[in-house]
């Protein structure tokens, strides 16, 4: 999203995102000219990188790429690369140092595709998804379809970690994998650009059939004309005709260029006034074109790239100069383009917190200074009461001339910055919203020019108790991770959040994956949601579901998410419960049922319906709140209400659940008691009375079906041939057959009818009535089916799911030991 400009660039700037067209909203155009005051060049940008949305693939119209086209700057290397790049079927991979211009080269390899090779075509993005290796059926619908894929950065491994707890990496078989993906371009006929750093590709390229092109920076000037004559520079020849200019962006980045071009464009309209006078720097030679006023301009960047140290030196020196002005000009600057009066009242405040009594503080009448006095002295413009500097470079200077001049105050002004917001307003003429989003844009644009990465902890603490406020600081932390310059560090930052013990940390990192991080880096976003989900924290959790329904709602994210928390449960990590059970209770507005449900009824995916089947059980097992555990259950077992075949679907899944399980008791009386809760919560009716009933009829007849089972494999083992009557297992008993629990509850239900219960509804008929067996013949109404010593060794704890296409009737049988539960 662009930044807010100043008023001096923000035609030009707005032209540019006009010729570019939407190209700015499909691939997340960051053109970011903010600086400590949100209005300046702090590090003017334009990063062509992507914010993957990993649900589908977004298209690239021909427009789009014209745009990119005729603005990117073309090397001799590049050249070789579109060579590659024209045939059909064909796969390049393109890699470099971070922040070279890596992706604006895939989309210029794609605009110049576009003419070059006639025919219809069409292009698009796709992102990399939740999977370590990408799945190649995502590239099956490639044909005539030229596609960039940009792979995710891998998360910093830290000293010591396990391998459990690592964070994301792309799998380092990618390069062998090309070889799959190569076999479904050449069927294809598409094209497909991989874009990768170039440290990643050392990790994850070996094997791979294609050789990495790396990206070769094109010449500063070049990148500068493009951009200049493009948006109708009158000056375009005299600006980089000028040695000095030349000399500026001769060996910058793309950043550095892009970072010159906007104090060309502020020049350009600075009055000339406040341009410095030719004189003043001596080190410059006499320039051979232009006239004085232009030679000024030329001096007012140069002057620019140089923090302008002269001049404030100058300033900060003059005789008599005071710390309110000096604070007041420091607020101008860092808060850029607020109300004249709120920075005057900052500044005074300032000054009280670093301990600077003066009589220029008094509010008395006319005592002190004024505004128009202190707006003159600093050089700062005044229009509809809101102060602002015209120099292009300004701000961003005074704030670095204060943190190289003052190295004691350097924390203590950060401080004072973020609590100020927080402080009650009292007569501000903005609100308190208004003044974080200051903050908010002055704090990006210093970590980048700092690299201090504290002052993100600093904000999501002090912020945490107002949740305007905290909404401002995720919003902060969000931008940080798609800035180039930091964003790897963000990253790293967030995991560690994650797994700390700082709630209010812990909640911004889930609150940050539950927005476009998580839809950017779907794989990043889990492991840093299974940090936080062992936490405690109620805040924390309830995060926590926000951010599963966010990414469960990316339709290609569900399977990795389901494999991922599947694998969690298994794992017996924390996280896994918290995490299913989040998941579990998402409601699709489409069907208006759970979407996992949905999910788990796609005939066209058996994992998923295995993943879900484990998780119900790792989650009815563990130890969470059992609010938290009804807010799970209860949407599926109202979907039961709603139809009949739904009803059916349910029933036999929580009866694979129960029956599946090594714990069946604890399970059955675990759902039992949510379902009463159920019931009573909304209503006694009959249907969700009903309901629970013949849950509870089913599952005992499994019992008895296994205790016929189970005893018919110990007639077996002792000798005795052909399955154990009912009569014969009677005898054995010293206790009256076991009941249902819906007879042993004090809830007032009835008991269920005489006989067996009718399970026709899912398909299955138990056998005949009888006794479970217990070892050694006796019978006990406080376990589950009975199990034979012996068996117990021999028997599997899995449950075949009649779900998962297997027949489990009444026939007494030993379950497949191969399922693993």
């Amino acid at each position: 999203m662009p930044a807010s400009t100043g008023s001096g660039e923000s035609g030009m700037i707005e032209h540019a995102i006009h010729e570019i067209g939407d190209l700015s909203k499909k691939l997340r155009i960051n053109l970011d000219v903010g600086t400590q005051s949100g209005g300046t060049v702090i590090g003017a940008q334009l990063v062509l990188g992507f914010i993957q949305r990993d649900h589908s693939t977004e298209p690239i119209t021909p427009n789009q790429l014209q745009s990119v086209g005729s603005i990117f700057a073309r090397s001799a290397s590049y050249y070789e690369i579109l060579w590659d790049f024209l045939a059909p079927g064909s796969i390049v991979v393109v890699t470099g140092e971070p922040g070279v211009g890596k992706s604006i080269a895939a989309l210029a390899l794609l605009s110049d595709i576009s003419w070059i090779v006639p025919g219809r075509q069409r292009f698009r993005r796709l992102g990399y998804g939740a999977e370590r290796l990408i799945d190649v059926d995502r590239l099956m619908d490639s044909s005539d379809v030229c596609t960039i894929l940009e792979l995710p950065p891998d998360d910093d491994r830290r000293s010591g970690e396990q391998p459990s707890a690592a964070g994301f990496m792309v799998s380092s078989s990618f390069g062998k994998h090309l070889n799959s993906m190569a076999a479904v371009m050449s069927k294809s006929g598409g094209r497909l650009v991989v874009v990768v750093d170039e440290s990643q590709w050392e990790r994850i390229g070996v094997d791979s059939p294609f050789k990495a092109h790396h990206v070769v920076q094109a010449p500063g000037v070049a990148i500068m004309r493009g951009w200049l004559t493009q948006y109708g520079n009158r000056d375009v020849d005299r600006w980089l005709g000028d040695d000095e200019i030349v000399r500026l962006v001769r060996d910058e980045s793309p950043r550095g260029v892009m970072s010159v071009m906007q104090l060309i464009m502020r020049a350009d309209r600075v009055p000339v006034e406040q341009l410095p006078d030719v004189s003043q720097d001596r080190q410059l030679p006499a320039l051979e074109i232009g006239d004085e006023i232009f030679q000024r301009r030329v001096l007012s960047v140069v002057a620019a790239r140089r923090s302008w140290h002269k001049e404030l030196l100058a300033w900060h020196s003059h005789s008599g100069r005071s710390s309110f002005e000096r604070n007041f000009m420091l607020i101008a600057a860092a808060y850029g383009g607020a109300p004249v009066g709120d920075v005057y009242d900052a500044a005074q405040r300032l000054g009280k917190h670093f301990g600077e009594p003066s009589a220029e503080f008094s509010t008395n009448g006319q005592e002190g200074v004024g505004v128009l006095q202190v707006v003159d002295r600093v050089g700062a413009d005044l229009a509809e009461d809101v102060v602002s500097f015209s120099r292009p470079g300004w701000e961003d200077a005074v704030v670095k001339y204060f943190w190289a001049d003052r190295p004691r105050c350097r924390d203590e002004f950060l401080t004072w910055l973020v609590n100020d917001v927080v402080r009650p307003a009292n007569g501000e003429t903005e609100s308190k919203e208004s003044r974080a989003k200051r903050v908010v844009k002055f704090s990006l644009a210093f970590m980048v020019r700092f690299d201090k990465l504290d002052l993100l902890d600093t904000i999501v603490k002090s912020w945490h108790g107002d949740e305007t406020l905290y909404e401002e600081s995720i919003r902060l932390v969000a931008r940080a991770c798609f800035d180039q310059s930091i964003d790897r560090k963000v990253h790293h930052k967030l995991r560690l959040w994650a797994s700390g013990g700082d709630a209010r940390l812990i909640e911004a990192s889930v609150r940050v994956c539950a927005g476009a991080f998580g839809i950017a880096y779907p794989g990043k976003a889990l492991v840093r949601l299974r940090h936080a989900a062992r936490s405690s924290d109620p805040s924390v959790l309830r995060a926590v579901k926000k951010a599963v329904a966010a990414l469960w709602n990316e339709k290609a994210t569900q399977p990795t998410l389901l494999k991922q928390v599947e694998a969690w449960c298994s794992d017996n990590d924390s996280a896994g419960p918290h995490i299913f059970g989040a998941l579990a209770a998402i409601v699709d507005e489409v069907h208006h049922k759970p979407s996992a449900l949905v999910a788990a009824r796609d005939g066209s995916s058996t994992a998923n319906l295995m993943a879900i089947l484990r998780c119900w059980q790792t989650l009815l097992a563990a130890r969470v709140d059992e609010n938290e555990l009804d807010e799970s259950i209860w949407g599926w077992f109202e979907a039961c209400l709603a139809s009949p075949d739904e009803r059916s679907f349910v029933l036999q899944l929580f009866r694979d659940v129960v029956n599946g399980s090594t714990a069946p008791t604890s399970l059955r009386h675990r759902l039992d008691d949510s379902l009463q809760r159920w019931s009573l919560a909304l209503d006694v009716s009959p249907e969700r009375r009903n309901l629970r009933r013949e849950l509870d009829e089913l599952l005992y007849a499994d019992r008895y079906t296994a205790g016929q089972r189970d005893a018919s494999m110990y007639a077996t083992l002792h000798g005795r041939s052909g399955d154990l009557s009912t009569d014969d297992a009677g005898s054995h008993s010293t206790a009256a057959p076991a009941t249902s629990w819906f007879e042993e509850d004090s809830y007032g239900y009835d008991a269920p009818p005489s006989g067996q219960p009718d399970v026709s509804t899912v398909g299955r008929q138990p056998p005949t009535a009888g006794p479970d067996l217990s070892p050694g013949g006796i019978a006990r109404t406080d376990v589950d089916a009975a199990v034979p010593p012996m068996a117990v060794e021999l028997t599997p704890t899995s449950y075949m799911s009649s779900l998962g296409g297997k027949d489990d009737s009444g026939a007494a049988e030993i379950p497949d030991s191969t399922r693993t539960s």
